[in-house]
């Protein structure tokens, strides 16, 4: 579970994929079971990251 300062709380599934080639690195998706109110906030999160500020931060940033 995380917690974004733009839509609050999101309990979220994820995968967790490695490159063969390079060990080191992965993938992590962030997925909400479709008609579930995380699925809505997941969807408001992507929009409002959209925004970036002056900064060049993002307003849709998790945290843990």
């Amino acid at each position: 579970m995380g917690r974004s300062p733009v839509v609050g709380d999101l309990a979220l599934d994820w995968d967790t994929f490695r490159y063969a080639g390079a060990p080191d690195r992965q993938l992590v998706l962030w997925s909400a079971e479709p008609g579930r109110p995380e699925a809505d906030r997941l969807a408001e999160l992507a929009s409002a990251s959209q925004s970036v500020t002056a900064s060049g931060s993002s307003r849709g940033s998790m945290q843990p």
